[in-house]
């Protein structure tokens, strides 16, 4: 397969389940997700609809390649509320590697932090997944603490470890 070009965000829509089914469905994608696999494109549909935004700017935006292409996963902000918010992503595992969630999730920081002027936003990820805390430490993301059974999944608690990034910090490493 060809390398994929820079990623492209757009808003969120909810012609975008079909696209997103096989990452939200798929149990490696998901294990480290705040909830389980999705089972159906009813379901997948109702957790599109979830994260739209009825008044007000988008809060959760389809990863693709080209503007008019499929939704290949999607980036969001999570918990807005007095200029912090969490950031989440989620990448189908074919096209994972290449990038494109560093880059969304820079044109993400972009969006909230500069044009937004959100002060500070955090990602909450699982201690084990090491590739989301590798690209948190790549990206500039400052480590905030280790959270134990922070987090209620399917009856379990987990661990979380926090890191964040400030728009000053940001701006920064933008130049």
């Amino acid at each position: 397969m060809p390398p994929l070009q820079l990623a492209r965000l757009r808003p969120l829509s909810l012609t975008d389940a079909e696209a997103l089914l096989p990452v939200f469905g798929d149990e490696d994608t998901m294990r480290y997700w705040s909830h389980g696999p999705v089972a159906s494109l009813d379901e997948m549909r109702e957790k599109v609809a979830q994260n739209l935004t009825a008044n007000g700017p988008p809060t959760a935006y389809a990863i693709t390649c080209a503007a008019d292409g499929p939704a290949l996963g999607w980036v969001s902000l999570y918990d807005i509320r007095n200029g912090n918010a969490g950031a989440g992503y989620i990448l189908n595992k074919a096209v994972r590697g290449r990038g494109l969630v560093r880059a969304a999730l820079a044109q993400l920081l972009d969006i909230a932090l500069c044009e937004r002027n959100l002060h500070r936003i955090y990602l909450d990820i699982d201690p084990e997944n090491s590739a989301s805390i590798r690209l948190a430490q790549s990206m500039g993301f400052r480590w905030e603490g280790h959270f134990k059974e922070s987090f209620l999944r399917d009856g379990v608690y987990y661990d979380s470890v926090f890191y964040a990034m400030l728009a000053h910090e940001w701006r920064a490493l933008r130049g």
